[in-house]
């Protein structure tokens, strides 16, 4: 019996990921380190990433632990997943990331900032991000 492919299942969920979303951004700024006064500030990279933007539900809310004080539309929340698959056009940071809390993703023209993400990682091998998004 030979062992299971995670690498393949990263590579039909990018199939799946590219059929039915679309190209987008992803910027992360890294503030630099507050305790360095000899610092010139932050950088910035720029990563080109495919994402599928889902209805908004509840589920998907309670998935990431999230409380809203009342209804999505006006929260303007966003959930979606995300390859892990992507490509830095800009900056100094690593070749491939995760989404975090504050990073923005620019979809059609929109900016949307990630509020929280959870990979899919079975195995040690990354099959996609799952993420939250604000308007």
């Amino acid at each position: 019996m030979t062992a299971f492919d995670y690498g393949m299942m990263r590579d039909t969920a990018l199939e799946l990921l590219t059929e039915f979303g679309s190209k987008v951004t992803l910027t992360r700024v890294d503030a630099g380190d507050p305790n360095d006064w000899q610092s010139s500030g932050g950088t910035q990279s720029v990563y080109e990433v495919t994402v599928a933007i889902l209805p908004v539900s509840a589920g998907k809310a309670d998935n990431f632990d999230l409380k809203f004080d009342t209804n999505f539309v006006i929260q303007q929340a966003r959930f979606g997943y995300m390859a892990v698959q992507m490509k830095r056009i800009s900056g100094t940071g690593a070749d491939r990331i995760q989404p975090q809390p504050t990073d923005i993703i620019n979809v059609n023209g929109e900016e949307l900032v990630v509020i929280g993400s959870r990979d899919l990682n079975p195995a040690g091998t990354p099959v996609y991000y799952s993420f939250a998004a604000k308007a």
